[in-house]
């Protein structure tokens, strides 16, 4: 996920002339302390488990019944990678069809959301350190 997000910031700038990204990276680069710890606590654990049960959890397994596990996947990964925008598009996507795929192979939401869990965390923990990655 690091290669596809260096890859595609890489077509952004070629096409846009700027490095885009995520509102919230700002955010944790220019943060500290107990400020830094519940944000992290929300980006880690909370909101992770939200999009984890009502992406995973409630609208895949609808379009999944109504539309095949395929298709189902597929759609749910473009809507939560839409949902992250443009700056970090086809990294996300990758991270949600994966999200998807775990989520289908165990049945259980708890899988993708340790993937999750861990994802954000090593993206946090790079933010916060003061290096770049989406």
């Amino acid at each position: 996920l690091f290669g596809l997000s260096v890859v595609w910031q890489w077509i952004l700038l070629q096409w846009s002339g700027e490095v885009l990204s995520q509102v919230v990276v700002g955010y944790f680069e220019d943060t500290s302390g107990a400020a830094l710890a519940v944000a992290a606590l929300l980006g880690i654990v909370v909101i992770p488990f939200l999009e984890e049960v009502i992406f995973r959890g409630f609208l895949q397994s609808a379009l999944v019944s109504r539309l095949g596990v395929r298709l189902g996947v597929i759609l749910t990964a473009l809507l939560f990678a839409l949902l992250h925008g443009l700056p970090s598009f086809v990294p996300i996507l990758a991270l949600a069809l994966l999200l998807g795929e775990l989520r289908q192979r165990t049945g259980s939401l708890w899988a993708s959301y340790a993937v999750h869990l861990f994802h954000n965390g090593l993206q946090i923990a790079i933010l916060a350190s003061g290096l770049q990655a989406n």
